[in-house]
């Protein structure tokens, strides 16, 4: 589900994007950006013939005058995942890092929790 969230000043927002089981039906209002952040992820867990769950943040702050396209977010997802990995005990605790790398705290609200199956279902 699609959300932009209007912060003060008006030139600022959050934009949030998510999918789960069910197909996406509508583009992103993220654009492209979106899809540069999704096609890496599926490349490395396609090769790792692996499946999970991936929260991707990118804050943009004034001091980026110039922007280069989505083929950035593409290839900064890219390089993401040859890194080594941070390890966490729980979705919390991840999410607790990256508040701390993050300067607006406003994304936070926004991130949904990760369910199971059953609950998802309504089980």
């Amino acid at each position: 589900m699609a959300e932009k969230v209007l912060l003060e000043p008006e030139e600022d927002w959050i934009g949030v994007d998510s999918e789960d089981i069910r197909p996406k039906r509508d583009y992103s209002n993220l654009s492209g950006g979106y899809y540069a952040a999704r096609l890496p992820v599926l490349e490395y867990l396609r090769e790792k013939r692996g499946q999970a769950s991936v929260l991707v943040i990118r804050e943009i702050k004034p001091s980026y005058y110039a922007p280069l396209g989505v083929w950035v977010v593409e290839e900064g997802v890219r390089k993401a995942l040859k890194s080594k990995p941070e390890v966490f005990e729980s979705f919390d605790d991840a999410l607790t890092a990256a508040s701390r790398r993050v300067e607006n705290k406003e994304w936070r609200a926004l991130v949904s929790r990760q369910t199971s199956l059953a609950s998802f279902f309504g089980f």
